[in-house]
């Protein structure tokens, strides 16, 4: 199209300056006399055709027997539109944004900066989603109520060396009290185990520990930038990508769309991709329960003494597990002594519950 500016002065003087079709320079022209002057502008102008972006093949470039190359748009006389030096690819589909294009690095590798053709980020999301089970603890605290029998029996075997021999005499003690017990020196005795007379419980206490999930890869989509300046068929659904993707951008081009869908069909991206922005997390632990108190009264003793009323001259100990002990000196007397038990209760197996899953999917569709 030309457009034409003339402008006519008054006076002594008619130039004329023009500008060519060509683009040259401006011409004038003198005419002498009182003629008017006259300035005229010719330009010339480009139609544009303006794109979205996707993933396709254009129409193609014009070649020297006026056929196309694949891959780039139409360069028509007739618009003067330049023909698309990168590619012409395809919108993205209702509903859909896009084109991208993304790079995967490590979740904490510096952000990736998007540039060139694709200067803008559209979305910052992950992928790879691990987790590991609840780490389960269970503990029990002392055993609570426990109770030890209150008396039990000396037994007497005489010379016979570890208690091996017939039982010469028993002698029945309670707590605490001071009971005749007449034993020759070098006497051989035993003290009856005391049983554990109430078993009583224990409190469980358990411990959850939940491992931090992890994603293993930070996907920056970032958004291209499409040109008006070249030509492509808008009217199939086309537009020009001046430069396609360049490392660290993966070659595939993608659309996206928040939620997780299907690719949308008879278009190019097929690929489908779900990237994640957080997660839910359901993990426990089952109940931690303690099993029965298991212990001994093996802490209680018998005190021997060669005088009585248990007061002084204490010459021997009864191990309170049965053991056999020796007398050195004759007795007059002896003391049962009983203990706390030693209780405890072993903690019941726990189970790991629940799991933890990715959330807030968005959904990429690339081509292959």
């Amino acid at each position: 199209m030309q457009f034409r500016l003339t402008l006519t002065l008054a006076g002594g003087l008619l130039a004329a300056c023009t500008v060519g079709d060509d683009g040259g320079g401006f011409t004038t022209g003198d005419t002498g006399g009182d003629g008017a002057m006259t300035m005229t502008l010719t330009t010339m102008t480009t139609a544009s055709s303006l794109t979205a972006a996707g993933s396709g093949s254009g129409t193609g470039s014009a070649d020297d027997t006026g056929g196309t190359t694949s891959g780039a748009a139409d360069s028509t006389g007739d618009t003067g539109v330049a023909a698309c030096p990168g590619e012409c690819v395809a919108f993205a589909p209702e509903d859909w944004n896009g084109p991208v294009a993304t790079v995967d690095a490590a979740p904490d590798a510096p952000q990736s900066e998007c540039t060139g053709s694709f200067p803008r980020t559209a979305l910052v999301s992950f992928d790879g989603f691990e987790f590991e089970p609840a780490d389960c603890g269970c503990s029990c605290g002392p055993a609570l109520d426990t109770e030890c029998e209150q008396s039990t029996t000396l037994i007497d075997y005489g010379t016979a060396e570890n208690c091996d021999g017939p039982e010469l005499d028993t002698i029945n003690l309670v707590n605490q009290q001071c009971t005749s017990a007449t034993l020759q020196a070098g006497s051989y005795m035993r003290m009856e185990p005391i049983e554990l007379l109430d078993a009583g419980f224990c409190n469980g206490t358990g411990s959850t520990e939940l491992p931090t999930p992890q994603f293993d890869q930070r996907v920056t989509a970032c958004e291209a930038e499409l040109s008006a300046a070249f030509a492509c068929d808008a009217d199939a659904g086309l537009g020009c990508l001046e430069q396609l993707p360049q490392s660290p951008l993966a070659p595939q081009l993608c659309i996206w769309q928040e939620g997780e869908h299907e690719c949308p069909a008879d278009t190019q991206y097929t690929e489908q991709r779900v990237l994640y922005d957080t997660f839910a997390d359901d993990r426990s632990c089952s109940t931690c329960t303690c099993g029965d108190v298991l212990g001994a009264c093996d802490t209680s003793s018998v005190t021997v003494y060669d005088i009585g009323g248990c007061v002084i001259g204490s010459q021997g100990v009864a191990g309170g597990e049965g053991f056999c002990t020796q007398v050195g000196e004759s007795t007059l007397g002896a003391r049962l002594s009983v203990q706390e038990p030693s209780a405890f209760c072993p903690p019941m197996p726990v189970e790991a519950l629940g799991e933890a899953t990715p959330a807030e999917p968005t959904t990429l569709c690339c081509t292959r």
